[in-house]
């Protein structure tokens, strides 16, 4: 078992009314990449895994334990808690400078419920509250209108400083950075 410092706190799962967010556990790998091919989100992420080999690499690189190390991603599952359905899934990147980075993907048959805001809303007051976070940013592509709008609700201003082009499926894309600060809770 790792050891919590308060540089590496051990992550622990949140819970909200309808959902719980936890590691995702190398077991339900075939389940994950299941649900990133049906979520359509390669279209909008810069990776996105190939094969469930490619997502065991990743998940025991990234999510095998729950130390949060500075400059690592921890990629979190959105489970229902009422029969632990994995419906989406999440991920953080805490920074030495005070602030996270956050990702986020829903399954599509679960879109449109609210799951999405009250998920990030709960991954938002964790890295606030027990982390010390003061600023949360996310990007997202310019054509992610869903995303666009999750942001605005929860909260996130657009940083009009901010932003770069990537390459998204052979074709240049414009990224826009979103930020939202703890003293804005």
């Amino acid at each position: 078992m790792a050891v919590s410092t308060p540089e590496c706190p051990e992550f622990q799962p949140l819970s909200t009314p309808r959902l719980r967010l936890d590691l995702i556990p190398s077991r339900r790998a075939a389940e994950w990449f299941d649900l990133r091919n049906r979520s359509g989100a390669g279209r909008f992420h810069r990776w996105t895994p190939v094969d469930v080999l490619e997502v065991h690499w990743f998940l025991h690189s990234f999510s095998r334990n729950g130390k949060i190390t500075p400059g690592e991603w921890k990629q979190l599952g959105i489970y229902l808690r009422e029969n632990d359905t994995l419906i989406g899934d999440c991920g953080f990147r805490r920074e030495s400078n005070g602030e996270a980075e956050i990702g986020y993907t829903l399954a599509p048959e679960f879109r449109r419920r609210g799951f999405a805001a009250e998920a990030v809303e709960a991954l938002i007051d964790c890295l606030f509250t027990r982390l010390g976070i003061k600023r949360v940013t996310a990007r997202t592509i310019a054509e992610n209108r869903p995303s666009l709008g999750l942001l605005e609700k929860l909260g996130f201003h657009l940083d009009k400083d901010a932003g770069e082009t990537i390459s998204l499926n052979g074709k240049e894309t414009p990224v826009l950075m979103f930020y939202r600060d703890a003293n804005e809770r």
